[in-house]
């Protein structure tokens, strides 16, 4: 069985709606922060309160 024939038998996963609740959008969004904020440029807790603000507004 070659490639494209096998690829052509195999169903695409259907998302389950289930699984996309407000709970685990937000646990991923925390895992993405959780892995993204070491790697952040270290400046004072102010400063980024400063861009927040600035970013609101």
């Amino acid at each position: 069985m070659s490639d494209q024939e096998y690829q052509a038998e195999t169903p695409t996963p259907v998302i389950d709606a289930h699984k996309c609740t407000p709970k685990t959008v937000f646990r991923d969004i925390c895992a993405a922060v959780r892995q993204w904020w070491p790697t952040r440029p270290k400046y004072s807790y102010g400063a980024y309160m400063v861009v927040f603000m600035l970013t609101c507004v």
